[in-house]
């Protein structure tokens, strides 16, 4: 499906959308409870119901209604299976959060998705696996595992993936042993990610020791049910502010100004970037300003690569986003993807020495024509591209917006964006 995007000046405010992090997290730890948890300030898109779908196949009830999910959640050990196949379409939380649970509860299992999916990263449970003499098959289009990836000890990366690491905290309060988990992370990266993890997880009663680089969980824990509220997602709001920054005036409500989010990052951006914005209690407001460059590293905030690429085009010098290479290990190539889009209306950047490097550019408007690559970052950064550019612009595959944002082009329609879809 196609966007027509048409030049729109921009004011309103906008709840923001639940935090994906988040709902995939306390879903699984509520599905892992024995008991009944609620879980409120849900919107659901493509990757959260992989999730859902998943974990109904492991035992759980799962009901939405009214913004609410109602999960009466298992009993882990009472719950085994000869065979599982769980369909992941393209994302990479069910998949890298759920592969040492199913091999737990699951003699065989089978994750089926889109290729695009088993291009991502998986090497560092495949290390673990094949350690363990496991089967850990991984084809073009589906990976079979034969478990239970069980041991006292665990040492792994988490340099391309923090998921890795969260799949591990998962399934090791159900072990009838202690476990250690050590894993290095050389650049610090999605560091947020881990403390989010391991909120989520004493929230919902599991216990352990934090220490450097190594966690120690206590064996035979049981997760506690209990009811969450989700909270606001930065890395979705950064698009809203920052359009208010490059376009008109954006008010965005039910963010959590002391959330571990790691893309709450934006806010430093704006600052140091020279953004005319407001923090209130409640609400965080940006206007149109004369935005200077900064240099900023994506090591804990990957996933504002491509919208901040996009921001920096309209700085009064060179922008540097460091830290950058992992952004080619997502939905898409993210660093080649938004280089050849930005490219095509004349805008100067590059990639080196792991950094994104942006030159604020006379841009050059021909046709306007953009193409998503299936990657909802993407897309949500071309979008705010269109709605600088004088002419109406047309994005191509629009519709991956709803892996994270379901309501994506509803609520633009709130603020005054004028567009029409193209079958």
């Amino acid at each position: 499906m196609k966007i027509k995007i048409y030049p729109s000046k921009v004011k309103g405010v906008i709840k923001a959308p639940p935090s994906k992090s988040y709902l995939h997290r306390v879903i699984i730890s509520a599905a892992l409870s024995n008991g009944e948890s609620l879980i409120n300030n849900v919107s659901l898109n493509d990757d959260v119901t992989m999730t859902i779908n998943a974990l109904k196949k492991l035992g759980a009830s799962i009901t939405y209604s009214k913004n609410t999910l109602k999960i009466m959640g298992i009993e882990p050990k009472l719950h085994m299976f000869d065979y599982l196949e769980i369909d992941c379409n393209q994302s990479g939380s069910t998949l890298r959060f759920l592969i040492p649970l199913c091999s737990y509860l699951s003699k065989k299992t089978k994750f089926i998705g889109k290729e695009s999916l088993f291009i991502r990263p998986l090497d560092e449970y495949e290390k673990l696996f094949k350690k363990n003499n496991l089967i850990f098959d991984l084809k073009p289009d589906s990976l079979l595992v034969e478990g239970p990836l069980i041991s006292n000890q665990y040492e792994l990366s988490i340099d391309k993936s923090s998921q890795f690491l969260t799949g591990l905290l998962f399934l090791t309060p159900l072990l009838n042993i202690d476990t250690n988990i050590k894993f290095t992370n050389s650049n610090n990266n999605s560091i947020s990610f881990v403390k989010m993890t391991l909120e989520i997880l004493s929230y919902f009663g599991i216990k352990y020791l934090i220490q450097d680089n190594l966690i120690k969980i206590l064996g035979n824990q049981e997760f506690k049910a209990g009811n969450y509220h989700i909270e606001g997602d930065y890395s979705l709001s950064a698009f809203y502010l920052l359009l208010g920054l490059t376009n008109g005036e954006i008010t965005i409500t039910d963010l959590n100004l002391n959330s571990i989010q790691g893309d709450k990052a934006i806010l430093d951006i704006i600052k140091l970037s020279n953004g005319d914005i407001s923090i209130k209690s409640n609400s965080i407001s940006t206007r149109l300003s004369k935005i200077t460059s900064f240099n900023y590293s994506l090591a804990d905030c990957i996933d504002l690569g491509p919208l901040l690429s996009v921001y920096a085009l309209f700085g009064n010098d060179e922008t540097r986003l460091l830290d950058a290479s992992n952004l080619k290990l997502k939905e898409s190539d993210r660093v080649n993807a938004i280089i050849n889009e930005l490219k095509k209306v004349g805008a100067q950047i590059l990639f080196e020495n792991d950094t994104l490097i942006i030159r604020p550019s006379k841009l050059i408007e021909k046709d306007n024509l953009f193409y998503a690559h299936e990657d909802h970052r993407i897309a949500f950064a071309l979008t705010l591209l269109a709605l600088n550019l004088k002419n109406p612009s047309v994005i191509e595959g629009i519709e991956c917006v709803n892996k994270s944002y379901s309501d994506f082009l509803i609520d633009i329609k709130k603020i005054g964006i004028n567009y029409e879809l193209i079958d």
